[in-house]
C-alpha cells in the first residue's frame, strides 16, 4: 500500500512540474473546428506533436481531424465523455489506434467540459491495470475496481488512466 501511495504522490508532483500542455492547449481554442484539428493532429501551442502520436502518419491524423469535423454536430451533442469517446472511436481511421482515440477524445472533452467517468484501457494502461487486478478483457473500468489507495484517492478517472500508463512497470 505504501508503494501505491508513493506512486500517487509522485504522480501529483510530476503533473505539477510537467503539465500536459496538449490537454491544456485544447481549452484555449476559439471554436470546435480548431480544437478538433489540434486534438486530432496531437499538437500543442508550439506545434509539437504529443509523444503518443509522434510515430503516426500525418495523413491518418489529418483524416481523423477531417472526419471528426464532418461529424462536429455529433461531437458537440455528446452529453458525456463516453458518448464523445464513442463518436471518436466510431471513425475507424486506419493507422489510428486506441491510444490516439482516447487522447483525441480527452483533448476535445477538455474543451467541451466533458471528463472521463471511466478509466479507458489500452496499451500501457492495460499493463498497469493487470498488475493491480490480474488479467482482464475489459475496455473500460470504474475507479472502484482498483485497489486501495487508488479507488479512494481524489484522482480523476483521466488521472488514474495516466497513472496506470506512466507507472505500469512499478505497479
Amino acid at each position: 500500500m505504501q508503494k501505491h501511495l508513493n506512486i500517487i504522490a509522485n504522480y501529483r508532483k510530476f503533473r505539477t512540474e510537467t503539465p500536459d500542455t496538449w490537454l491544456s492547449y485544447c481549452t484555449s481554442h476559439p471554436n470546435l473546428q480548431s480544437v478538433i484539428n489540434s486534438a486530432s493532429l496531437a499538437t500543442n501551442q508550439t506545434a509539437k506533436r504529443h509523444p503518443h502520436q509522434y510515430r503516426l502518419k500525418q495523413v491518418n491524423l489529418q483524416l481523423l481531424a477531417d472526419t471528426l469535423n464532418q461529424r462536429s454536430s455529433e461531437v458537440l451533442n455528446a452529453k458525456t465523455f463516453d458518448e464523445l469517446y464513442n463518436v471518436v472511436a466510431s471513425t475507424a481511421i486506419s493507422g489510428v489506434g486506441p491510444v490516439t482515440i482516447y487522447d483525441t477524445a480527452n483533448r476535445i472533452g477538455k474543451y467541451l467540459g466533458l471528463e472521463p467517468e471511466y478509466i479507458y484501457i489500452h496499451a500501457g494502461t492495460k499493463v498497469g491495470l493487470e498488475k493491480l487486478i490480474g488479467p482482464t478483457k475489459l475496455h473500460k473500468v470504474t475507479k472502484n475496481l482498483l485497489p486501495e489507495p487508488f479507488n479512494t484517492s481524489d484522482l480523476s478517472a483521466a488521472e488514474l488512466e495516466d497513472v496506470l500508463c506512466i507507472y505500469k512497470r512499478l505497479l
